[in-house]
């Protein structure tokens, strides 16, 4: 098998956003999460939520996590998104780019390293957090892209041997969702 840069692996791995619990985030040492738009929270290319994700989304501002939204959507969609939710966004982030990232924890006034990045693109949401020293979280793709149908179609056929491996890494750990072994001073 092609060896995968470590930058493509995620901390952590869910089937969807509104299956990671509250005491989850808590386990992972963060202290706010920063969350992706399209086929993360909401259908990709709309402003309606997947499954739970706007009950999830208020379980954890309640739980007093902050939670802001991270996303390369468009600002006028990523704004009616987070009035919709009650969140307070960064749109055109340009992931993998990590700039974005940075804002998001100059936005909460904390270390990059202390958010949880949720997102379901390897290539962008994985990798920029990943670079920029977050706790990236991958959550499976709601569904196949209509937007940009061939760009993404390409991006997801990329990342089958990222997520074959992460499957296995995910065996090995021996605890649900965890990909890899995370010190939190590993990028200082």
């Amino acid at each position: 098998m092609k060896q995968i840069d470590d930058i493509l692996i995620p901390h952590y791995h869910y089937e969807r956003a509104d299956k990671i619990t509250v005491q989850d985030i808590l386990s992972w040492g963060v202290k706010a999460v920063a969350v992706d738009i399209d086929n993360t929270i909401c259908y990709d290319a709309t402003t309606r939520f997947i499954g739970d994700c706007e009950k999830w989304i208020n379980n954890i501002k309640q739980s007093g996590i902050p939670i802001v939204i991270l996303s390369n959507a468009t600002t006028g969609r990523a704004n009616r998104v987070a009035k919709k939710s009650g969140l307070r966004c960064i749109s055109m982030a340009n992931k993998p780019a990590t700039d974005g990232f940075f804002r998001t924890a100059e936005m909460l006034d904390l270390k990059v390293e202390e958010i949880a990045f949720i997102g379901d693109q390897v290539f962008a949401d994985v990798k920029g957090a990943n670079a920029a020293g977050g706790v990236s979280v991958l959550v499976d793709p709601a569904k196949t892209e209509l937007s940009f149908y061939f760009f993404y179609k390409y991006r997801r056929m990329k990342e089958k041997p990222v997520r074959k491996l992460m499957a296995e890494l995910e065996k090995q750990t021996g605890v649900p969702h965890k990909v890899k072994e995370f010190v939190k001073n590993e990028h200082k």
